[in-house]
């Protein structure tokens, strides 16, 4: 198993205890919900997710659709 695949431990750990959402109720959003595209939840999943692979630097994030693991982590809540 490649070591990407952490997303996957990542995921699990997220949603069992809701790590991500708690951390977005934390924040005021002040973003004009008519615009907003992706939510603050998003790209904090995206944000963390990529940092615990290693992609401290958010120009890396492109690279993070070619890792096999990733639509997985990105699978919608169970």
């Amino acid at each position: 198993m490649p070591s990407d695949a952490g997303v996957l431990l990542l995921r699990e750990t997220g949603q069992t205890f809701d790590v991500l959402g708690r951390l977005a109720a934390c924040f005021t959003g002040h973003r004009d919900p008519n615009r907003v595209e992706h939510t603050l939840e998003a790209m904090l999943r995206q944000r963390i997710y990529a940092i615990g692979l290693g992609y401290e630097d958010v120009k890396g994030h492109h690279r993070l659709r070619t890792i096999p693991c990733w639509p997985w982590a990105w699978a919608a809540k169970r």
